[in-house]
């Protein structure tokens, strides 16, 4: 059965299944640590175009009411089916061969990947020392899961909590929460044609395609890091300004002209103000736009199938004539631009860091060993984390309101904030073999402005792997 009406889709960062744990790790062990932020952020940029595309495809659609949610389904076959072929010929990680013991495959694949004149036998080395090591502590450990073995080490259990906390907090400030109301914020501005509103919605994919670009331009100049920080700190300032929006909208919420109102028996009719009845979703706000403001406004029940009307009275059709207009989740308002402002400013700060920088760092910070479950891990908790709001947020906005809901999302931003001031090191321009090192300081200490930094080397003395501290090394030889 055809719907009745083109979705209005909302844009979010979120990978599918598989492919989000996977990518970004297959990415960062194939990629020169000098670039490899760059070409982790420029999946989160492919991501995003496809969005961009799917919403042109909408767009182009959407006056087609017979056929055309077919054919949007359909033509996402068309890049399924020819990245299938193209996943084909790509080689496997030279850590993940290495690991094996195919090291003749791993450096032949290090030599493809690389430039002609890039010393790979080094590179290709100090992955092998770092595959042995670690086979070394594997083997030591026993049949001990890699869980416990997590648990049990302090660096990489540091690592994990910092990574989870990157994906959680990615989606509890995240697009999903404020691109729910893009299409109800479009409509307070005066627009309400469907057409119209879905190449609006359009647009907003393309602004976030594009400022996605700027973290893959600037990621690798200054760092994960700064670039996490400064994102996460405009998110925190573009939710507050979308709470402060909401909070006056609903101060100066146009009234409910109750004479007007249609079906006494209806919990709609109790209502007195447009902000309480838009708050509950089994009502909608009928009235006139009139050059002097809203006029003989009534609080009317929602169609259940079909919200875009009401089941009795004026607004009672597709098709409103006149001045006469239906308010589902929105009330008019003159201080409707700074949502629309928090709205724009929200994906500027999001779209070049929080999009991209959880999936890049979370891809870097693990050791081999630890890599594949530690990075499952914490896609986990992203998932769970956009399962929490998917299930939670309309629940909040009726029990808190709308500004309460986007308050309770500033605060957190403002912890995590702190919390990845605090405990994120840069790994940019690292090797992934070195990444677990900045973990194994105390949790209040920057690993990267550490005065007393100890450096580990590992050397190959009789066929057995030693890590030696050069620090002590050093005090030995001048003793």
């Amino acid at each position: 059965m055809a719907p009745e009406d083109p979705q209005l889709t909302t844009f979010d960062t979120n990978r599918a299944g598989l492919v989000s744990t996977t990518v970004p790790v297959y990415v960062a062990e194939l990629s020169p640590p000098e670039i490899r932020g760059k070409l982790v952020t420029l999946n989160t940029c492919f991501y995003t175009g496809g969005q961009f595309v799917a919403g042109i495809i909408a767009g182009a659609f959407a006056e087609d009411k017979s056929s055309g949610w077919r054919l949007m389904l359909g033509l996402a076959a068309v890049p399924s089916f020819i990245q299938f072929f193209g996943l084909l010929t790509i080689p496997e990680s030279p850590r993940w061969l290495v690991a094996q013991g195919r090291y003749q495959e791993a450096l032949k694949v290090l030599k493809n990947l690389r430039e002609k004149n890039t010393n790979v036998e080094e590179e290709f080395d100090g992955i092998k020392t770092n595959c042995l090591e670690t086979e070394r502590e594997v083997t030591a450990k026993g049949t001990t899961p890699v869980f416990l073995q997590i648990i049990r080490n302090p660096a990489v259990k540091r690592a994990l909590t910092v990574g989870c906390l990157l994906q959680l907090t990615q989606q509890l400030v995240g697009t999903s929460i404020v691109m729910y109301y893009s299409v109800p914020v479009i409509k307070m501005n005066g627009i309400s044609e469907k057409s119209t509103v879905i190449w609006i919605s359009t647009g907003t994919a393309a602004v976030i395609f594009f400022c996605s670009f700027i973290g893959l331009f600037v990621v690798e100049k200054v760092g994960r890091r700064p670039l996490t920080l400064f994102s996460l700190a405009g998110v925190a300032v573009s939710l507050g300004t979308l709470a402060v929006g909401f909070q006056l909208v609903d101060i100066h919420s146009p009234q409910i002209d109750v004479s007007g109102t249609v079906g006494s028996d209806n919990a709609c009719s109790s209502y007195s103000m447009c902000s309480k009845c838009v708050n509950d979703l089994n009502c909608g706000y009928c009235f006139f736009n009139l050059p002097s403001g809203p006029s003989n406004g009534s609080c009317l029940l929602a169609g259940p199938d079909k919200p875009d009307i009401s089941t009795a009275g004026l607004c009672n059709g597709s098709v409103l004539e006149g001045p006469l207009t239906w308010a589902y989740e929105w009330c008019p308002s003159d201080h409707s631009w700074i949502i629309l402002l928090g709205l724009v400013l929200h994906i500027m700060c999001f779209a070049p860091g929080m999009s991209s920088t959880p999936w890049t760092v979370n891809a870097e910070i693990y050791p081999l060993w630890a890599r594949s479950t530690c990075y499952s891990i914490a896609t986990s908790v992203n998932w769970l984390g956009n399962l929490f709001v998917s299930m939670t947020f309309l629940n909040f906005v009726e029990l808190v309101t709308k500004y309460g809901t986007f308050w309770f999302y500033t605060s957190f931003a403002i912890l995590g904030w702190i919390y990845f001031f605090l405990m994120l090191p840069e790994t940019k321009g690292r090797l992934l073999e070195d990444v677990e090192g900045l973990f194994t300081y105390p949790w209040w200490q920057d690993a990267t402005t550490a005065d007393e930094e100890k450096t580990v080397q590992y050397v190959h003395i009789r066929g057995i792997n030693q890590a030696i501290n050069l620090d002590d090394q050093d005090s030995e030889d001048e003793s």
